[in-house]
This record gives structure tokens, C-alpha cells and sequence, in this order.
């Protein structure tokens, strides 16, 4: 009787950690896209908060010439960019923003794209 009980309670308890209701388990993510065209003065940090974007970021596509170009801050995440190179041509960088996702639900995504002149 106390091996069924607790065999029981087990079971219960694994379906209750696992499962997702309806609602939430058939919601996708979302992926937004964000393009910010800038000019930055060469020697200049760049800063850019990305909280309104979501809480986790990486770079995904690096610029070409930089002196600093990284996500400094954790949750609170932003990005910096730097470079002492004048060039014609803008700096392109791409970073993927994501907010914090449960277990049940997909996170939303933020592409976001930088064109910086550096000049």
C-alpha cells in the first residue's frame, strides 16, 4: 500500500512539473527585425541598451574594423562599439536579442541590425 502511494504521489508529480497548459505550449515565439543606421566619430564608444529588446544578447555578425565591438552588462545587457578606422563603407553588426522564456513558452526575438559610419 505505501509503494502504491508513493509511486502515486511520483507520478503526479512528474506530470505536474512537466506539463504546459494548452494556451501557452501552442503560442510561438516571436521574431522582430531592427535596423539602426548611425554615425559614430572615430575613437568614440558607441553604447546601445538593448532591455527594450529582450534580456539575453550575442553577436551574431561581427564588424570588420573595430577596436571594441561586445555585450557588456548581463540582464541589463548593452552593446559597445568602437573604432579608430575611417572607412567608406558602414560597420555592419548583427546581434540576436532574446527575452527569457519558460519552460512552457517560446522566447521572442530581436534581430537587431547596426550600420555604423564611423567617421
Amino acid at each position: 500500500m505505501k509503494n502504491k502511494l508513493s509511486l502515486s504521489l511520483c507520478v503526479a508529480a512528474l506530470v505536474a512539473m512537466f506539463a504546459c497548459s494548452k494556451n501557452s505550449s501552442s503560442v510561438a515565439g516571436t521574431t522582430k527585425q531592427v535596423t539602426i543606421d548611425t554615425t559614430v566619430a572615430s575613437g568614440s564608444l558607441f553604447s546601445l541598451a538593448l532591455g527594450s529588446y529582450g534580456k539575453k544578447a550575442v553577436i551574431t555578425k561581427q564588424a570588420d574594423e573595430y577596436s571594441v565591438s561586445t555585450i557588456v552588462g548581463g540582464s541589463n545587457a548593452a552593446y559597445q562599439f568602437s573604432s579608430n578606422a575611417k572607412t567608406s563603407v558602414a560597420q555592419q553588426v548583427q546581434l540576436a536579442v532574446t527575452t527569457d522564456s519558460s519552460r512552457c513558452e517560446k522566447s521572442d526575438s530581436t534581430l537587431v541590425t547596426l550600420r555604423l559610419n564611423v567617421q
